[in-house]
């Protein structure tokens, strides 16, 4: 009988395979017993390549940020379309986009509003320029996170479609 040689263990097999539990069950299904089943491992290899478990979600929130950074940067610079891919995102990934965006410490503050400085925001503020263009996207920005946050927890259901008619809506009413 010939012997089959055992898969070499990866460092990307275990932060992919960690990384799609968290797209379908979120982070908090995230652990060494669940990861080590899924790649066919012991959980030896998961502390070969990772601290602890805290790194290894630190790679899946990387990880993720960069699949949000990816789909945010099509948008070429209109803050409108960045909004709506924001919007997009948690309606397509929403595990993700609660990893991402809904975690502990996201707070906004008015001076924030004015500033135009706020987690998640910065991300698409440095589009703009000028106080007021940041106070506006700001404005747009906490609407669209309301909505984005209400689709991601299933609170709030839109097609596509109607999706982006609404959105347009808003934004002639902000702007």
């Amino acid at each position: 009988m010939i012997a089959i040689p055992k898969q070499r263990i990866t460092r990307e097999m275990i932060l992919d395979e960690s990384y799609e539990l968290t797209r379908k069950k979120g982070i908090s299904a995230v652990n060494t017993a669940v990861v080590s089943k899924a790649v066919g491992c012991s959980v030896q290899p998961i502390y070969s390549y990772f601290k602890n478990m805290d790194d290894l979600k630190t790679a899946i929130y990387e990880k993720a940020m960069d699949e949000f950074m990816e789909r945010a940067n099509k948008a070429e610079h209109d803050f409108y379309e960045s909004v709506l891919e924001y919007v997009r995102f948690a309606s397509d990934e929403k595990k993700l986009f609660s990893l991402l965006f809904l975690a502990d410490g996201m707070i906004f503050s008015e001076k924030d509003r004015i500033s135009g400085k706020s987690g998640a925001h910065s991300v698409f503020i440095n589009i703009l320029h000028g106080e007021e263009k940041n106070k506006t996207a700001f404005d747009l920005f906490i609407f669209a996170h309301g909505l984005a946050s209400l689709i991601a927890n299933d609170k709030l259901l839109f097609e596509e479609l109607s999706l982006e008619e609404y959105m347009e809506q808003i934004k002639h009413k902000l702007i």
